[in-house]
């Protein structure tokens, strides 16, 4: 049980905006839109923003595989205005897909697969779950 929790839950050098990240998470069950000062989100990542993020909209931008975006996209916000003589963003959360939506846009298949692809799967799965794993010794 433990492996599986590392997994899924791994110990390993937080980023100070995953503190951004879970604040978000939380103001999402109860708003759509959030204003935030540049102090606030100071105080909630604990250190101070870089210099840049005080001088070029484009640090906010929405930019995956990015390390401070990346925290608010992947709890379901994106950077909606920066205000930079305000020092204040507003971060707007995005609309929940339906799971009819997400299988398309995740490019799987509309058509179901046809009868005999289905007993070739489940014969595939069960001769995989009867293989004999090789011993630890």
């Amino acid at each position: 049980m433990r492996c599986a929790v590392k997994s899924i839950f791994p110990r390993g050098p937080k980023s100070k905006y995953s503190y951004l990240s879970v604040f978000l998470a939380k103001k999402g069950k109860f708003h759509s839109e959030i204003t935030l000062s540049f102090t606030k989100i100071e105080n909630i990542i604990g250190e101070k923003l870089p210099e840049s993020a005080y001088e070029h909209k484009q640090w906010w931008s929405n930019v995956r595989n990015r390390s401070p975006s990346e925290y608010w996209l992947t709890v379901g916000w994106r950077v909606k205005e920066v205000n930079l003589k305000a020092k204040t963003v507003t971060f707007l959360r995005e609309e929940k897909l339906s799971a009819k939506e997400k299988r398309t846009r995740k490019g799987r298949r509309k058509k179901k697969p046809s009868s005999k692809f289905r007993t070739l799967a489940i014969k595939a799965r069960i001769n995989f779950k009867r293989r004999k794993k090789p011993s630890k010794s």
